[in-house]
């Protein structure tokens, strides 16, 4: 209901991120890229995508905060959902 693809990579994120961007004919002004370490943040950053956190998985709260993403760092999903709709 919520998402169109959930997809994950160790790999290139950035590229990925391009990737699936164009793939959805999604501008990445109007993107946002959830995730839980500070390495998801950078590559949003990079491909120019719109960045939250979630500090449910491996690293937490006071870690990704000091990358600052651009919508925040949420204390879970439920929390995250609530400020985006």
């Amino acid at each position: 209901e919520f998402f169109k693809v959930i997809e994950g990579s160790l790999l290139n994120k950035i590229q990925c991120l391009k990737k699936l961007s164009n793939k959805l004919s999604l501008a990445r002004e109007n993107t946002i890229y959830l995730g839980d370490t500070t390495h998801d943040i950078d590559a949003a950053v990079s491909a120019g995508i719109m960045q939250a956190a979630v500090a449910t998985g491996y690293h937490k709260k006071p870690l990704l905060e000091i990358k600052k993403p651009s919508l925040g760092v949420f204390n879970s999903l439920t929390e995250f959902l609530e400020a985006v709709l």
